[in-house]
């Protein structure tokens, strides 16, 4: 039997809160395990407008489901009861008005202000785009661009002080541009903001699995696919579409990522289904990795992508390594396991990509560091490793790569 990852285990926990909530209310859909819609569609109605008052908590807590439980259900593969939460979600913001003045918003409506409503407007864009509330969505969206702007003056002041309070904002405001289809200024925030990016330690260590950064990416590598469609600029594209790229230890923010990034798979079909001739070495390395799970369950090893799990792989490869006869059944070892271990290694640190190479061990692991790659020649080493030249086991090349990743 094959291990749930702790990704699936947290999903699963979301789930069942939820579940348990709407039953306690009475609002369980028994059919789909999600929220009877009929039910509290009509409870939330007498609270839309300005002046209509706070829906009590518990409709409140139903209306935020969208933004948690919703992708929670989808990644689950519960689709009816993840367009169910986000049938909810479409109300979180229920006010008619933007909130930001038409004219020198920045010196009557303070900045936290803006970002507390633009944060609202983005989560109920999604939302009602997830369900086809095309309006509604495109309204919200335009709404939260312009609230989530920075005068030159609070760019400067986070840029001088605080780094991160610019792109712990901006990448949202570049993402509702792209949903707008507004790529040459969306394009334009994301590159400003990835400047900032490129100079913060935190945003390359610390903080690196943060949501923000992650729609920066998607919206990066989307924007500029649109404004130059050139097939290496889909492959990117592709690529940053794919939900493993948001993969993190820190569940929550995994989550939240996935949110954002299902919406732009929904509304860009033709790049994730593009024909190509080869899969990409994301998807390649992704199919390696499950392989290897599967393969090793077979001889009683569990695997759930945790550093962890590498240990228990030290323990058992030399002796299957040495049970083959055959070249091919050699390499294909090491493709699986080296699969595996880049996995490991990327869902952890944040901005890691594949890179395959005709001569397949000169593949790696890398990442962009400004000015220079970070290489991990997974293939290379494990060859060497496997064959006695190096003694650094599986886990210890993972805290090694952790540390220099760290350091750079």
């Amino acid at each position: 039997m094959i291990k749930k990852s702790t990704f699936h285990s947290f999903l699963e926990e979301v789930v069942q809160d939820s579940q348990s909530f709407l039953k306690d209310e009475n609002w369980l859909d028994p059919a789909t395990g999600g929220p009877a819609v009929e039910l509290i569609e009509p409870l939330i109605e007498p609270f839309l407008g300005n002046d209509k008052g706070a829906p009590p908590k518990n409709l409140w807590k139903a209306i935020n489901l969208g933004s948690r439980t919703g992708p929670a259900f989808e990644t689950l593969g519960n689709i009816q009861a993840a367009l169910d939460c986000y049938r909810l979600g479409q109300y979180q913001y229920r006010e008619n008005t933007p909130l930001y003045p038409s004219a020198m918003r920045e010196d009557v409506v303070h900045l936290m202000m803006r970002d507390d409503a633009a944060r609202q407007q983005l989560w109920t864009a999604v939302c009602a785009d997830r369900i086809g509330n095309q309006e509604r969505a495109q309204q919200l969206y335009t709404w939260a661009a312009e609230n989530r702007t920075l005068t030159e003056e609070d760019f400067q002041e986070f840029l001088n002080g605080q780094p991160s309070g610019i792109w712990q904002r901006l990448p949202f405001k570049a993402y509702a541009l792209a949903c707008l289809e507004h790529w040459e200024e969306a394009l334009i925030v994301a590159k400003r903001c990835q400047e900032v990016v490129n100079v913060d330690a935190d945003a390359q260590t610390t903080e690196s699995y943060q949501p923000p950064l992650q729609v920066l990416k998607m919206v990066l590598a989307l924007a500029s696919y649109k404004l130059g469609p050139t097939p290496e600029l889909l492959k990117k594209a592709k690529e940053a579409l794919d939900p493993q790229v948001v993969a993190s230890r820190v569940q929550p923010s995994h989550l939240y990522s996935l949110y954002y990034l299902y919406n732009l798979r929904q509304r860009h079909p033709e790049i994730i289904n593009s024909e190509q001739t080869k899969l990409t070495s994301a998807e390649l390395a992704q199919q390696g990795a499950q392989a290897c799970v599967e393969w090793m369950a077979e001889g009683g090893v569990t695997l759930d992508f945790t550093p962890e799990s590498l240990a228990l792989l030290d323990t058992t490869i030399h002796d299957i390594y040495a049970t083959f006869k055959e070249e091919s059944q050699k390499v294909r070892a090491i493709m699986l396991w080296g699969s595996y271990l880049g996995e490991v290694t990327r869902r952890e640190l944040a901005g890691g990509q594949w890179r395959f190479t005709e001569e397949f061990w000169d593949s790696s692991l890398y990442w962009d560091m400004g000015e220079i790659d970070f290489n991990m020649w997974i293939f290379r080493y494990l060859h060497q490793y496997l064959h006695g030249e190096i003694h650094k086991t599986l886990f210890q090349a993972w805290q090694e790569t952790e540390q220099a990743y760290q350091e750079y």
